[in-house]
This record gives C-alpha cells, structure tokens and sequence, in this order.
C-alpha cells in the first residue's frame, strides 16, 4: 500500500511538473511584429485589414512545440506549429494570419503539446 502511493505522489508531481513546461505570460494581436514587439496592438480591426499578427510571450522550462490555433466565427482556419528552441525565462513566438476580409469574432488560441490550450485571446473584425 505504501509503494502504491508514493507511486501517486511521484506522478501527480510529474504530472503538475510537465504542465508547468511551458506558462504563457502574455498574448496580444496586433497589424504587425518589428523587433519582436506588437506594432498597434488592438481587439477590433478593420474589415480591409489584410492580416494580423499574434505575438505570444511563454516562459519555458525546456525547448517543445506549441501552436496558435486561429479561429473564425467558432470555426478553425489555421493552425501554425512553433517551436520553442531553448528554455527562456521569456520566449517570444509569433505567427500571422490573412483576414481574407472575414468580418466577426476571432479568437487565438496557445495549445499546448498535450492538446490542451494554455491561454487565448480574442478579436473582432468589423
């Protein structure tokens, strides 16, 4: 009984252990990225706004991947795989995404390796 749960304590600690890899510290979206900074970050953007950009702020434990998934009116659009080359106190990663002129309600999502979103963030295009 004793091995069995120090068998659960040792994976509850892996367990919390791996999903502190990766904390996103930050998330914005904004018409562009220059010097690994948000250029006019905003919420609400104009319908002839070609493309955004999601510049997201992670402190990482160790190098792994995440993605940004980008969604339309609650429907998927794109999905774009990063990857965090070293662990950073602070790791900026950045993707972009054509508008195509799709007014509504956008959302970013940080997903993790494991499938499961570290944070998000929203926009309208109007």
């Amino acid at each position: 009984m004793r091995n069995f749960i120090l068998m659960l304590c040792v994976s509850a600690v892996a367990m919390v252990a791996a999903a502190q890899d990766f904390e996103v510290t930050g998330i914005s979206v904004c018409k562009n990225v220059q010097d690994r900074a948000c250029v006019e970050p905003s919420t609400t953007f104009p319908a002839a706004t070609d493309s955004v950009w999601c510049l997201t702020f992670i402190k990482a434990a160790k190098e792994g991947k995440i993605t940004h998934r980008w969604s339309h009116d609650g429907k998927t659009m794109l999905e774009v795989p990063l990857t965090i080359k070293t662990a950073a106190k602070t790791y900026r990663i950045w993707s972009q995404k054509n508008l195509h002129g799709l007014k509504g309600d956008w959302k970013v999502e940080v997903v993790g390796e494991d499938g499961k979103v570290l944070k998000e963030t929203t926009f309208k295009v109007e």
